[in-house]
Protein backbone atom coordinates (compact mmCIF):
# COMPACT_ATOMS: atom_id res chain seq x y z
CA UNK A 1 0.00 0.00 0.00
CA UNK A 2 2.32 2.76 -1.08
CA UNK A 3 3.84 4.56 -4.45
CA UNK A 4 6.70 2.62 -5.61
CA UNK A 5 10.04 4.50 -5.63
CA UNK A 6 10.86 5.39 -9.26
CA UNK A 7 14.05 5.59 -10.54
CA UNK A 8 15.34 8.17 -13.81
CA UNK A 9 16.36 6.27 -16.79
CA UNK A 10 18.78 7.89 -19.31
CA UNK A 11 19.92 5.55 -22.07
CA UNK A 12 22.01 6.70 -25.04
CA UNK A 13 22.51 4.23 -28.19
CA UNK A 14 23.45 4.01 -31.45
CA UNK A 15 20.49 4.88 -34.07
CA UNK A 16 20.93 1.53 -35.70
CA UNK A 17 19.89 -0.52 -32.48
CA UNK A 18 17.13 1.54 -32.06
CA UNK A 19 14.26 -0.55 -33.51
CA UNK A 20 16.19 -3.64 -31.31
CA UNK A 21 16.29 -1.86 -28.14
CA UNK A 22 12.85 -0.79 -28.17
CA UNK A 23 11.61 -4.32 -28.85
CA UNK A 24 13.18 -5.43 -25.90
CA UNK A 25 12.20 -2.82 -23.60
CA UNK A 26 8.68 -3.74 -24.72
CA UNK A 27 9.82 -7.50 -24.02
CA UNK A 28 10.82 -6.40 -20.51
CA UNK A 29 7.80 -4.14 -19.59
CA UNK A 30 8.94 -2.60 -16.72
CA UNK A 31 9.42 1.46 -17.76
CA UNK A 32 7.45 4.59 -18.49
CA UNK A 33 9.01 6.20 -21.41
CA UNK A 34 9.00 9.99 -21.26
CA UNK A 35 8.46 12.27 -24.52
CA UNK A 36 11.50 14.12 -25.48
CA UNK A 37 9.58 15.78 -28.31
CA UNK A 38 6.28 15.89 -29.69
CA UNK A 39 5.22 13.13 -31.62
CA UNK A 40 4.23 15.38 -34.92
CA UNK A 41 2.36 12.47 -36.63
CA UNK A 42 -0.10 12.18 -33.78
CA UNK A 43 0.26 10.52 -30.11
CA UNK A 44 -2.86 8.65 -31.70
CA UNK A 45 -1.86 7.26 -34.73
CA UNK A 46 -2.93 3.40 -35.17
CA UNK A 47 -1.94 0.74 -37.51
CA UNK A 48 -4.74 -1.70 -36.42
CA UNK A 49 -7.32 -1.48 -38.84
CA UNK A 50 -10.95 0.29 -38.18
CA UNK A 51 -12.41 -3.37 -40.08
CA UNK A 52 -10.72 -5.64 -38.23
CA UNK A 53 -11.18 -4.17 -34.87
CA UNK A 54 -14.97 -4.00 -35.78
CA UNK A 55 -14.63 -8.09 -37.54
CA UNK A 56 -13.00 -9.08 -33.88
CA UNK A 57 -15.96 -7.32 -31.54
CA UNK A 58 -18.22 -8.87 -33.61
CA UNK A 59 -16.93 -12.42 -33.27
CA UNK A 60 -16.28 -11.88 -29.56
CA UNK A 61 -19.98 -11.52 -29.00
CA UNK A 62 -21.05 -14.57 -31.22
CA UNK A 63 -23.15 -16.14 -28.40
CA UNK A 64 -22.02 -19.70 -29.53
CA UNK A 65 -18.36 -20.04 -29.67
CA UNK A 66 -15.75 -22.27 -31.22
CA UNK A 67 -14.11 -24.64 -28.22
CA UNK A 68 -11.13 -25.06 -30.75
CA UNK A 69 -9.12 -21.85 -31.17
CA UNK A 70 -6.77 -21.86 -34.20
CA UNK A 71 -3.59 -21.22 -33.56
CA UNK A 72 -1.27 -21.83 -36.56
CA UNK A 73 -0.75 -18.78 -37.73
CA UNK A 74 -0.01 -19.79 -41.44
CA UNK A 75 -3.46 -20.84 -41.57
CA UNK A 76 -4.66 -17.64 -40.74
CA UNK A 77 -5.43 -14.40 -43.16
CA UNK A 78 -5.88 -11.32 -41.50
CA UNK A 79 -7.52 -9.74 -44.65
CA UNK A 80 -10.14 -12.64 -45.53
CA UNK A 81 -11.39 -13.11 -42.27
CA UNK A 82 -12.15 -9.73 -41.78
CA UNK A 83 -13.71 -9.49 -44.74
CA UNK A 84 -16.13 -12.80 -43.99
CA UNK A 85 -16.81 -11.62 -41.16
CA UNK A 86 -17.92 -7.58 -41.72
CA UNK A 87 -19.82 -9.50 -44.63
CA UNK A 88 -22.23 -11.88 -41.84
CA UNK A 89 -22.56 -8.86 -39.99
CA UNK A 90 -23.96 -6.78 -43.15
CA UNK A 91 -25.92 -9.78 -43.82
CA UNK A 92 -27.30 -11.11 -40.31
CA UNK A 93 -28.56 -7.59 -40.23
CA UNK A 94 -29.98 -7.17 -42.95
CA UNK A 95 -32.04 -10.97 -42.93
CA UNK A 96 -33.15 -9.97 -39.32
CA UNK A 97 -34.49 -6.50 -40.10
CA UNK A 98 -36.46 -8.70 -43.11
CA UNK A 99 -37.67 -11.12 -40.69
CA UNK A 100 -38.85 -7.71 -38.46
CA UNK A 101 -40.79 -6.75 -41.66
CA UNK A 102 -42.47 -10.21 -42.32
CA UNK A 103 -43.55 -10.54 -38.69
CA UNK A 104 -45.23 -7.06 -38.96
CA UNK A 105 -46.80 -6.95 -42.22
CA UNK A 106 -48.21 -11.09 -41.12
CA UNK A 107 -49.98 -9.34 -38.36
CA UNK A 108 -50.99 -6.27 -40.51
CA UNK A 109 -52.48 -8.90 -42.84
CA UNK A 110 -53.59 -12.10 -41.00
CA UNK A 111 -57.12 -10.41 -40.08
CA UNK A 112 -57.94 -9.96 -44.06
CA UNK A 113 -57.58 -14.03 -44.12
CA UNK A 114 -55.37 -15.37 -46.80
CA UNK A 115 -56.21 -14.45 -50.26
CA UNK A 116 -54.74 -13.43 -53.40
CA UNK A 117 -55.24 -9.93 -55.08
CA UNK A 118 -56.96 -10.70 -58.45
CA UNK A 119 -55.50 -8.61 -61.50
CA UNK A 120 -57.63 -5.76 -62.58
CA UNK A 121 -59.24 -6.78 -65.83
CA UNK A 122 -60.91 -9.64 -63.44
CA UNK A 123 -62.58 -6.81 -61.30
CA UNK A 124 -63.56 -4.65 -64.78
CA UNK A 125 -61.38 -2.04 -63.48
CA UNK A 126 -62.17 -1.96 -60.28
CA UNK A 127 -59.95 -2.09 -57.24
CA UNK A 128 -59.72 -3.24 -53.65
CA UNK A 129 -59.14 -0.36 -51.07
CA UNK A 130 -59.03 -1.74 -47.22
CA UNK A 131 -59.68 0.25 -44.36
CA UNK A 132 -58.91 -0.91 -40.29
CA UNK A 133 -62.03 0.55 -39.09
CA UNK A 134 -62.58 1.15 -35.03
CA UNK A 135 -66.41 -0.03 -34.18
CA UNK A 136 -67.40 3.37 -33.87
CA UNK A 137 -67.00 4.97 -36.73
CA UNK A 138 -68.01 1.89 -39.22
CA UNK A 139 -71.29 3.85 -39.92
CA UNK A 140 -69.35 6.33 -41.62
CA UNK A 141 -68.92 3.64 -44.75
CA UNK A 142 -72.54 3.80 -44.84
CA UNK A 143 -73.16 7.17 -45.27
CA UNK A 144 -70.16 7.30 -48.21
CA UNK A 145 -72.11 5.02 -50.28
CA UNK A 146 -69.34 3.25 -51.46
CA UNK A 147 -69.62 -0.54 -52.16
CA UNK A 148 -68.04 -2.22 -48.89
CA UNK A 149 -68.13 -5.51 -47.25
CA UNK A 150 -67.00 -6.11 -43.75
CA UNK A 151 -64.34 -9.49 -43.97
CA UNK A 152 -63.63 -9.79 -40.50
CA UNK A 153 -64.18 -8.17 -36.92
CA UNK A 154 -62.43 -8.08 -33.55
CA UNK A 155 -63.06 -6.14 -30.21
CA UNK A 156 -62.35 -3.17 -31.81
CA UNK A 157 -61.97 -3.04 -35.09
CA UNK A 158 -63.81 -4.44 -38.16
CA UNK A 159 -61.82 -4.72 -41.38
CA UNK A 160 -64.10 -3.70 -44.32
CA UNK A 161 -63.06 -3.66 -47.70
CA UNK A 162 -63.96 -0.88 -50.37
CA UNK A 163 -64.73 -2.01 -54.17
CA UNK A 164 -64.36 1.30 -56.40
CA UNK A 165 -62.30 2.40 -59.22
CA UNK A 166 -60.50 4.77 -57.77
CA UNK A 167 -59.29 5.86 -54.04
CA UNK A 168 -62.03 6.42 -51.93
CA UNK A 169 -61.56 10.15 -50.90
CA UNK A 170 -60.16 11.30 -47.22
CA UNK A 171 -62.80 13.54 -46.27
CA UNK A 172 -65.42 10.80 -47.10
CA UNK A 173 -63.93 8.45 -44.56
CA UNK A 174 -63.18 8.48 -40.83
CA UNK A 175 -59.35 6.60 -41.29
CA UNK A 176 -57.32 6.47 -43.11
CA UNK A 177 -56.22 3.17 -45.68
CA UNK A 178 -54.48 0.29 -44.65
CA UNK A 179 -51.29 -0.72 -46.50
CA UNK A 180 -51.04 -4.55 -47.12
CA UNK A 181 -49.07 -5.33 -49.89
CA UNK A 182 -49.89 -7.69 -53.14
CA UNK A 183 -48.69 -10.83 -51.67
CA UNK A 184 -50.94 -13.68 -50.13
CA UNK A 185 -50.43 -14.55 -46.35
CA UNK A 186 -49.46 -18.06 -47.03
CA UNK A 187 -46.39 -16.64 -49.32
CA UNK A 188 -45.28 -14.14 -46.15
CA UNK A 189 -45.04 -17.31 -44.40
CA UNK A 190 -43.04 -19.14 -46.71
CA UNK A 191 -40.97 -16.39 -47.47
CA UNK A 192 -40.52 -15.59 -43.30
CA UNK A 193 -39.72 -19.54 -43.15
CA UNK A 194 -36.95 -18.63 -45.72
CA UNK A 195 -35.65 -15.87 -43.86
CA UNK A 196 -35.43 -17.78 -40.30
CA UNK A 197 -33.09 -20.42 -42.17
CA UNK A 198 -30.72 -18.14 -43.65
CA UNK A 199 -30.70 -16.78 -40.21
CA UNK A 200 -29.61 -19.81 -39.18
CA UNK A 201 -27.09 -20.57 -41.89
CA UNK A 202 -25.92 -16.96 -40.87
CA UNK A 203 -25.31 -17.50 -37.45
CA UNK A 204 -23.90 -21.01 -37.52
CA UNK A 205 -21.13 -19.11 -40.24
CA UNK A 206 -20.70 -16.67 -37.61
CA UNK A 207 -20.12 -19.34 -35.10
CA UNK A 208 -17.46 -21.01 -37.46
CA UNK A 209 -15.70 -17.52 -37.70
CA UNK A 210 -15.07 -17.35 -33.49
CA UNK A 211 -12.41 -20.22 -34.35
CA UNK A 212 -10.51 -17.17 -35.44
CA UNK A 213 -10.56 -14.98 -32.42
CA UNK A 214 -7.77 -15.45 -30.82
CA UNK A 215 -5.37 -15.09 -33.77
CA UNK A 216 -7.65 -11.94 -34.63
CA UNK A 217 -7.20 -10.76 -31.18
CA UNK A 218 -3.51 -11.64 -31.37
CA UNK A 219 -2.98 -9.66 -34.70
CA UNK A 220 -4.68 -6.72 -33.50
CA UNK A 221 -2.48 -6.91 -29.76
CA UNK A 222 0.58 -7.26 -32.51
CA UNK A 223 -0.81 -3.76 -34.23
CA UNK A 224 -1.02 -1.62 -31.40
CA UNK A 225 2.14 -2.60 -30.10
CA UNK A 226 4.23 -1.97 -33.42
CA UNK A 227 1.66 1.24 -33.16
CA UNK A 228 3.47 1.73 -29.29
CA UNK A 229 6.82 0.94 -30.41
CA UNK A 230 6.37 4.02 -33.16
CA UNK A 231 5.24 6.29 -30.79
CA UNK A 232 8.15 6.63 -28.99
CA UNK A 233 9.70 6.34 -31.93
CA UNK A 234 8.55 9.75 -32.83
CA UNK A 235 8.98 10.95 -29.41
CA UNK A 236 12.03 10.02 -28.35
CA UNK A 237 15.51 12.09 -29.76
CA UNK A 238 17.41 10.72 -32.69
CA UNK A 239 20.31 12.12 -35.37
CA UNK A 240 22.13 10.77 -37.71
CA UNK A 241 24.02 8.57 -35.20
CA UNK A 242 22.61 8.69 -31.81
CA UNK A 243 19.44 7.32 -30.16
CA UNK A 244 18.24 9.19 -26.89
CA UNK A 245 15.63 7.69 -24.42
CA UNK A 246 14.69 8.92 -21.17
CA UNK A 247 12.11 6.83 -18.92
CA UNK A 248 11.05 6.00 -15.29
CA UNK A 249 11.50 2.62 -13.75
CA UNK A 250 10.98 1.13 -10.61
CA UNK A 251 14.23 1.03 -8.04
CA UNK A 252 13.66 -2.83 -7.97
CA UNK A 253 13.45 -2.98 -11.94
CA UNK A 254 16.54 -1.02 -12.46
CA UNK A 255 18.72 -4.13 -12.42
CA UNK A 256 16.73 -5.89 -15.32
CA UNK A 257 16.94 -3.31 -17.41
CA UNK A 258 21.06 -2.84 -16.82
CA UNK A 259 21.25 -5.94 -18.29
CA UNK A 260 20.41 -3.70 -21.64
CA UNK A 261 24.27 -2.54 -21.30
CA UNK A 262 25.46 -6.19 -22.53
CA UNK A 263 23.84 -6.47 -25.29
CA UNK A 264 24.39 -3.48 -26.90
CA UNK A 265 26.35 -0.20 -27.29
CA UNK A 266 24.99 1.85 -25.47
CA UNK A 267 25.33 4.36 -21.92
CA UNK A 268 22.89 4.08 -19.56
CA UNK A 269 22.25 6.93 -16.30
CA UNK A 270 20.11 5.80 -13.63
CA UNK A 271 19.37 8.85 -11.26
CA UNK A 272 17.44 10.25 -8.51
CA UNK A 273 14.08 12.11 -9.22
CA UNK A 274 15.20 15.94 -9.12
CA UNK A 275 12.76 18.69 -7.42
CA UNK A 276 11.75 19.42 -10.64
CA UNK A 277 10.82 16.39 -12.23
CA UNK A 278 7.02 15.32 -11.64
CA UNK A 279 7.58 11.30 -11.91
CA UNK A 280 4.35 9.43 -13.25
CA UNK A 281 2.85 7.23 -10.10
CA UNK A 282 3.30 3.98 -9.99
CA UNK A 283 0.81 2.18 -6.85
CA UNK A 284 1.74 -1.37 -5.30
CA UNK A 285 -0.92 -3.05 -3.13
CA UNK A 286 -1.16 -6.30 -2.16
CA UNK A 287 -4.08 -8.56 -3.75
CA UNK A 288 -6.52 -7.58 -1.04
CA UNK A 289 -5.95 -3.88 -1.72
CA UNK A 290 -5.35 -3.69 -5.29
CA UNK A 291 -9.54 -3.19 -5.78
CA UNK A 292 -8.68 0.14 -3.64
CA UNK A 293 -6.48 1.33 -6.51
CA UNK A 294 -8.49 0.80 -9.22
CA UNK A 295 -11.18 2.93 -7.86
CA UNK A 296 -8.45 5.76 -6.65
CA UNK A 297 -7.05 5.75 -10.62
CA UNK A 298 -10.57 5.80 -11.96
CA UNK A 299 -11.16 9.37 -9.98
CA UNK A 300 -7.97 11.19 -9.80
CA UNK A 301 -4.35 9.68 -9.78
CA UNK A 302 -2.17 10.68 -6.87
CA UNK A 303 0.99 12.97 -6.82
CA UNK A 304 4.10 10.90 -7.02
CA UNK A 305 5.02 12.33 -3.93
CA UNK A 306 1.86 12.04 -2.39
CA UNK A 307 0.68 9.27 -0.92
CA UNK A 308 -1.30 6.10 -1.71
CA UNK A 309 -5.02 6.17 -0.55
CA UNK A 310 -6.46 2.46 -2.21
CA UNK A 311 -7.16 1.02 1.87
CA UNK A 312 -8.64 3.64 3.29
CA UNK A 313 -10.86 4.05 0.22
CA UNK A 314 -11.51 0.60 -0.39
CA UNK A 315 -12.74 0.23 3.81
CA UNK A 316 -14.62 3.24 4.01
CA UNK A 317 -16.13 3.26 0.22
CA UNK A 318 -17.41 -0.58 2.03
CA UNK A 319 -18.75 1.43 4.92
CA UNK A 320 -20.71 4.08 2.99
CA UNK A 321 -22.24 1.29 0.12
CA UNK A 322 -23.32 -0.78 3.59
CA UNK A 323 -25.18 2.58 5.35
CA UNK A 324 -26.53 3.00 1.91
CA UNK A 325 -28.10 0.06 0.80
CA UNK A 326 -29.04 -0.63 4.81
CA UNK A 327 -30.49 -4.76 4.02
CA UNK A 328 -29.14 -8.06 4.58
CA UNK A 329 -31.35 -9.30 1.73
CA UNK A 330 -30.07 -7.34 -0.50
CA UNK A 331 -26.77 -7.55 0.27
CA UNK A 332 -27.50 -11.89 -0.02
CA UNK A 333 -28.37 -10.76 -3.55
CA UNK A 334 -25.44 -9.03 -4.37
CA UNK A 335 -23.32 -12.26 -3.12
CA UNK A 336 -25.49 -14.29 -5.01
CA UNK A 337 -24.58 -11.88 -8.22
CA UNK A 338 -21.12 -12.28 -7.71
CA UNK A 339 -21.25 -15.86 -7.28
CA UNK A 340 -23.41 -16.47 -10.54
CA UNK A 341 -20.52 -15.06 -12.47
CA UNK A 342 -17.79 -15.95 -10.21
CA UNK A 343 -15.58 -17.47 -13.21
CA UNK A 344 -16.49 -14.82 -15.57
CA UNK A 345 -15.04 -12.52 -13.38
CA UNK A 346 -12.44 -15.07 -13.02
CA UNK A 347 -10.90 -14.87 -16.34
CA UNK A 348 -9.41 -11.58 -15.91
CA UNK A 349 -7.29 -9.14 -13.38
CA UNK A 350 -9.60 -6.53 -14.21
CA UNK A 351 -12.61 -9.56 -13.40
CA UNK A 352 -10.25 -10.57 -10.30
CA UNK A 353 -10.38 -7.36 -8.58
CA UNK A 354 -14.22 -6.55 -9.16
CA UNK A 355 -15.08 -10.07 -7.99
CA UNK A 356 -12.75 -9.08 -4.87
CA UNK A 357 -15.22 -5.83 -4.37
CA UNK A 358 -18.07 -7.82 -4.74
CA UNK A 359 -16.98 -10.13 -2.00
CA UNK A 360 -15.99 -7.40 0.39
CA UNK A 361 -19.29 -4.98 -0.27
CA UNK A 362 -21.74 -8.07 0.26
CA UNK A 363 -20.01 -8.34 3.64
CA UNK A 364 -20.46 -5.43 4.71
CA UNK A 365 -23.42 -4.60 3.45
CA UNK A 366 -25.43 -8.03 5.51
CA UNK A 367 -23.08 -7.39 8.76
CA UNK A 368 -24.51 -3.72 8.28
CA UNK A 369 -28.41 -5.13 7.50
CA UNK A 370 -28.62 -7.48 10.52
CA UNK A 371 -27.07 -4.22 12.94
CA UNK A 372 -30.33 -2.51 11.97
CA UNK A 373 -32.81 -5.80 11.27
CA UNK A 374 -33.55 -5.62 7.86
CA UNK A 375 -34.15 -8.31 5.85
CA UNK A 376 -35.72 -7.36 2.61
CA UNK A 377 -37.18 -4.92 4.38
CA UNK A 378 -38.80 -7.66 6.96
CA UNK A 379 -38.15 -8.31 10.98
CA UNK A 380 -35.42 -10.65 11.72
CA UNK A 381 -36.72 -14.55 10.68
CA UNK A 382 -34.88 -15.75 13.99
CA UNK A 383 -34.36 -14.61 17.62
CA UNK A 384 -30.89 -15.10 17.03
CA UNK A 385 -31.03 -12.09 14.63
CA UNK A 386 -33.04 -10.27 16.77
CA UNK A 387 -30.30 -10.22 19.05
CA UNK A 388 -27.92 -8.86 17.33
CA UNK A 389 -30.33 -5.93 15.84
CA UNK A 390 -28.70 -3.20 17.85
CA UNK A 391 -29.51 -0.33 15.80
CA UNK A 392 -32.64 1.36 15.00
CA UNK A 393 -33.66 2.98 11.29
CA UNK A 394 -36.62 5.01 13.16
CA UNK A 395 -34.56 6.74 15.46
CA UNK A 396 -33.73 9.72 13.31
CA UNK A 397 -31.46 11.29 15.90
CA UNK A 398 -29.20 8.47 16.86
CA UNK A 399 -29.17 7.81 12.95
CA UNK A 400 -27.90 11.32 11.68
CA UNK A 401 -25.66 11.60 15.08
CA UNK A 402 -23.76 8.10 13.40
CA UNK A 403 -23.71 9.78 9.79
CA UNK A 404 -22.31 12.65 11.04
CA UNK A 405 -19.37 11.50 13.44
CA UNK A 406 -18.72 8.99 10.71
CA UNK A 407 -18.07 12.47 8.22
CA UNK A 408 -16.03 14.19 11.07
CA UNK A 409 -13.96 10.52 11.52
CA UNK A 410 -13.29 10.50 7.92
CA UNK A 411 -12.57 14.33 7.50
CA UNK A 412 -10.03 14.28 10.66
CA UNK A 413 -8.08 10.77 9.01
CA UNK A 414 -7.45 12.87 5.80
CA UNK A 415 -6.29 15.75 7.48
CA UNK A 416 -4.21 13.44 9.82
CA UNK A 417 -2.93 11.95 6.52
CA UNK A 418 -1.90 15.44 5.16
CA UNK A 419 -0.32 16.71 8.18
CA UNK A 420 2.02 13.38 7.78
CA UNK A 421 2.54 14.22 4.34
CA UNK A 422 4.05 17.52 5.59
CA UNK A 423 5.86 16.29 8.50
CA UNK A 424 9.34 18.08 9.60
CA UNK A 425 7.68 21.54 7.76
CA UNK A 426 5.93 24.06 9.89
CA UNK A 427 3.00 23.98 7.53
CA UNK A 428 2.10 20.40 9.18
CA UNK A 429 0.59 22.43 11.71
CA UNK A 430 -1.87 23.35 9.38
CA UNK A 431 -3.85 20.30 8.76
CA UNK A 432 -2.90 19.20 12.81
CA UNK A 433 -4.98 22.25 13.40
CA UNK A 434 -7.57 21.53 10.82
CA UNK A 435 -7.92 18.01 12.78
CA UNK A 436 -8.14 19.77 16.41
CA UNK A 437 -10.65 22.08 15.36
CA UNK A 438 -13.09 19.32 14.03
CA UNK A 439 -12.42 17.58 17.34
CA UNK A 440 -13.33 20.97 19.38
CA UNK A 441 -16.24 21.18 17.33
CA UNK A 442 -17.16 17.54 17.76
CA UNK A 443 -17.17 18.41 21.72
CA UNK A 444 -19.29 21.52 21.65
CA UNK A 445 -21.97 19.43 19.45
CA UNK A 446 -21.62 16.73 22.45
CA UNK A 447 -22.14 19.03 25.16
CA UNK A 448 -24.36 21.12 23.41
CA UNK A 449 -26.86 20.92 25.98
CA UNK A 450 -25.27 22.12 29.12
CA UNK A 451 -23.16 24.96 27.73
CA UNK A 452 -21.65 25.56 31.15
CA UNK A 453 -20.17 21.71 31.79
CA UNK A 454 -16.78 20.57 31.03
CA UNK A 455 -17.29 19.15 27.25
CA UNK A 456 -18.39 21.93 25.87
CA UNK A 457 -16.47 24.57 27.41
CA UNK A 458 -13.50 21.82 26.35
CA UNK A 459 -14.45 22.17 22.37
CA UNK A 460 -14.74 25.85 22.65
CA UNK A 461 -11.00 26.01 23.94
CA UNK A 462 -10.12 23.27 21.47
CA UNK A 463 -11.79 24.86 18.56
CA UNK A 464 -10.24 28.05 19.21
CA UNK A 465 -6.63 26.30 19.23
CA UNK A 466 -7.14 24.22 15.97
CA UNK A 467 -8.53 27.21 14.29
CA UNK A 468 -5.52 29.75 15.67
CA UNK A 469 -2.44 26.87 14.08
CA UNK A 470 -4.57 27.11 10.34
CA UNK A 471 -4.19 30.48 10.63
CA UNK A 472 -0.96 30.89 11.59
CA UNK A 473 0.97 27.87 9.79
CA UNK A 474 -1.00 27.57 6.28
CA UNK A 475 0.73 29.95 4.88
CA UNK A 476 4.58 28.96 3.33
CA UNK A 477 5.62 32.49 2.89
CA UNK A 478 8.71 33.50 5.10
CA UNK A 479 8.39 36.63 7.13
CA UNK A 480 11.32 38.47 5.70
CA UNK A 481 9.81 42.50 5.95
CA UNK A 482 6.16 44.08 7.16
CA UNK A 483 4.77 43.25 4.08
CA UNK A 484 5.65 39.65 3.89
CA UNK A 485 4.03 39.61 7.70
CA UNK A 486 0.27 41.28 6.23
CA UNK A 487 0.39 38.87 3.17
CA UNK A 488 0.86 35.57 5.53
CA UNK A 489 -1.89 37.00 8.01
CA UNK A 490 -3.64 37.43 4.95
CA UNK A 491 -3.21 33.61 4.25
CA UNK A 492 -4.24 32.97 7.42
CA UNK A 493 -7.22 34.73 7.40
CA UNK A 494 -8.31 33.32 3.87
CA UNK A 495 -7.68 29.52 5.18
CA UNK A 496 -10.16 30.24 8.09
CA UNK A 497 -12.64 30.33 5.47
CA UNK A 498 -12.18 26.51 5.06
CA UNK A 499 -14.67 26.34 8.14
CA UNK A 500 -17.62 26.81 6.07
CA UNK A 501 -15.82 23.76 3.43
CA UNK A 502 -15.35 21.53 6.51
CA UNK A 503 -18.98 22.55 7.83
CA UNK A 504 -20.33 21.04 4.56
CA UNK A 505 -18.31 18.18 3.99
CA UNK A 506 -19.03 16.98 7.21
CA UNK A 507 -23.12 17.20 6.77
CA UNK A 508 -22.62 15.89 3.10
CA UNK A 509 -22.18 12.58 4.96
CA UNK A 510 -25.90 12.93 6.17
CA UNK A 511 -27.15 11.86 2.25
CA UNK A 512 -25.56 8.15 3.97
CA UNK A 513 -28.73 7.72 6.66
CA UNK A 514 -30.98 9.73 3.86
CA UNK A 515 -30.16 6.91 1.22
CA UNK A 516 -30.24 4.14 3.14
CA UNK A 517 -33.79 5.48 4.63
CA UNK A 518 -35.21 5.62 1.45
CA UNK A 519 -34.30 1.81 0.59
CA UNK A 520 -35.68 0.74 3.69
CA UNK A 521 -38.58 3.21 3.64
CA UNK A 522 -38.63 1.46 -0.33
CA UNK A 523 -38.71 -1.96 1.06
CA UNK A 524 -41.01 -1.33 2.98
CA UNK A 525 -43.65 0.22 1.02
CA UNK A 526 -43.79 -2.61 -1.76
CA UNK A 527 -43.86 -5.53 1.31
CA UNK A 528 -47.43 -3.59 2.46
CA UNK A 529 -48.66 -3.13 -0.95
CA UNK A 530 -48.20 -6.99 -1.42
CA UNK A 531 -49.70 -7.68 1.53
CA UNK A 532 -52.86 -5.08 0.63
CA UNK A 533 -52.98 -6.59 -3.14
CA UNK A 534 -53.13 -10.08 -1.33
CA UNK A 535 -56.15 -9.59 0.70
CA UNK A 536 -57.69 -7.33 -1.75
CA UNK A 537 -57.98 -9.57 -4.47
CA UNK A 538 -58.62 -13.38 -3.10
CA UNK A 539 -58.33 -15.37 -6.58
CA UNK A 540 -54.82 -14.22 -7.88
CA UNK A 541 -54.06 -11.94 -4.98
CA UNK A 542 -51.25 -14.05 -3.97
CA UNK A 543 -49.69 -14.14 -7.69
CA UNK A 544 -49.66 -10.57 -7.95
CA UNK A 545 -48.21 -9.75 -4.59
CA UNK A 546 -45.16 -12.10 -5.71
CA UNK A 547 -45.15 -10.01 -8.84
CA UNK A 548 -45.11 -6.93 -6.78
CA UNK A 549 -42.12 -7.93 -4.80
CA UNK A 550 -40.09 -9.27 -7.18
CA UNK A 551 -39.92 -6.14 -9.48
CA UNK A 552 -40.32 -3.58 -6.28
CA UNK A 553 -37.29 -5.43 -4.64
CA UNK A 554 -35.91 -5.62 -8.04
CA UNK A 555 -35.87 -1.92 -8.80
CA UNK A 556 -35.05 -1.45 -5.07
CA UNK A 557 -32.23 -3.12 -5.50
CA UNK A 558 -30.49 -2.16 -8.55
CA UNK A 559 -31.37 1.93 -7.29
CA UNK A 560 -29.52 1.11 -3.80
CA UNK A 561 -26.51 -0.33 -5.74
CA UNK A 562 -26.20 2.70 -8.12
CA UNK A 563 -26.81 4.60 -5.10
CA UNK A 564 -24.38 2.98 -2.95
CA UNK A 565 -21.62 2.84 -5.72
CA UNK A 566 -22.09 6.97 -6.78
CA UNK A 567 -22.10 8.37 -3.44
CA UNK A 568 -20.04 5.85 -1.82
CA UNK A 569 -17.24 6.63 -3.95
CA UNK A 570 -18.29 10.98 -3.97
CA UNK A 571 -17.40 11.14 -0.12
CA UNK A 572 -14.27 9.51 -0.63
CA UNK A 573 -13.53 11.28 -4.08
CA UNK A 574 -14.72 14.67 -3.23
CA UNK A 575 -14.67 15.44 0.78
CA UNK A 576 -11.95 12.67 1.79
CA UNK A 577 -9.57 13.67 -1.22
CA UNK A 578 -10.38 17.46 -0.83
CA UNK A 579 -8.33 17.41 2.10
CA UNK A 580 -6.12 15.18 1.80
CA UNK A 581 -5.07 14.49 -1.66
CA UNK A 582 -3.99 17.95 -2.77
CA UNK A 583 -1.91 17.48 -6.00
CA UNK A 584 -3.30 15.24 -9.04
CA UNK A 585 -0.30 12.62 -10.55
CA UNK A 586 0.01 10.89 -13.98
CA UNK A 587 0.09 7.31 -14.00
CA UNK A 588 2.41 5.01 -14.86
CA UNK A 589 1.79 3.73 -17.83
CA UNK A 590 4.15 0.33 -18.96
CA UNK A 591 5.89 0.14 -22.15
CA UNK A 592 4.98 -3.07 -22.42
CA UNK A 593 3.81 -6.01 -24.99
CA UNK A 594 -0.10 -6.43 -25.21
CA UNK A 595 0.37 -9.45 -27.21
CA UNK A 596 1.59 -11.14 -24.49
CA UNK A 597 -1.80 -11.01 -22.53
CA UNK A 598 -3.67 -12.55 -25.10
CA UNK A 599 -4.83 -16.16 -24.58
CA UNK A 600 -7.69 -18.37 -26.02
Amino acid sequence: MSIVKLKKVDMVALREDRAALLQSLQDIGRVHVVPLRPDEAGMFDRTVSADTLKAWSYISRSKGKRKHQVRDESLFDEKQVTTEALANQEKLLAIRDRIAFLRNRIKEVKPWGDFTMPPPEELAGLRLWFYKVPHGKRKAFTKAGYCHEVVHTCKKYAYVVIVAKDEPRNRDLPVQRATIGRKPLSELYRDLEQAKVELDMLEAERQSLTRWAYLLQKTIARHQDDAARTRVERESYADDQLFALRAWAAADQVKELKSLTDRFDMMMEISEPEPEDTPPTLLKNTEFWAPGEDLVNFYQTPAYRSWDPSSILLFSFAIFFALIVSDAGYALLLALAVILFWRKLGRSKTGLRVRRIGILLSISSAVYGVLIGSYFGLEPPTPALKRLDILDMNDYTAMQNLTISIGIIHVMVANLVHAWQLRGTWNMLSPFGWLVTLLGASLIWAGFGDRTGDIYQTGIATLAGGLTLVFLFTSQRRIENLKSLLMRMADGFLALTGVSKAFGDVLSYLRLFALGLASAALALTFNDLAGQVRVAVPEFGAVLAIVILVLGHGLNFLLALVSGVIHGLRLNMIEFFGWSLRDEGKPFITFEKKEKYVNG
